[in-house]
């Protein structure tokens, strides 16, 4: 009996790259935005209104992003995949050949 040879996959190269639950680039977005909010207003009372505001417009964007992370942690760059594809490819025999306007219903 022949057996195969098995060889490990460390988890650490298969996981996906999460910060907080949440992915890492929409994470930054996030907090960027946040920020942006914040520093809208330079004065001190406005500083102190607006980061209540941005604290709470981030936690709320921090618990939609980790609710996403739990249920596809690749989620954002499925979507960006998706999103580049056509409605309709035509058949045709070569790959450079011009593009016709179909009606899609």
């Amino acid at each position: 009996m022949i057996t195969l040879r098995q060889i490990p996959i460390r988890r650490s190269l298969i996981r996906p790259n999460l910060i907080m639950g949440c992915e890492r680039e929409l994470l930054s977005y996030s907090g960027m935005f946040s920020a942006m909010i914040v520093l809208t207003l330079m004065q001190a009372v406005g500083i102190f209104c607006a980061g209540l505001v941005g604290f709470g417009i981030w936690s709320a964007l921090l618990y939609i992003l980790t609710q996403l992370g739990h249920s596809d942690p690749l989620m954002s760059k499925v979507y960006l995949k998706h999103i580049k594809y056509r409605i309709f490819y035509p058949a045709h025999g070569r790959f450079d050949a011009p593009l016709r306007h179909y009606r899609t219903f």
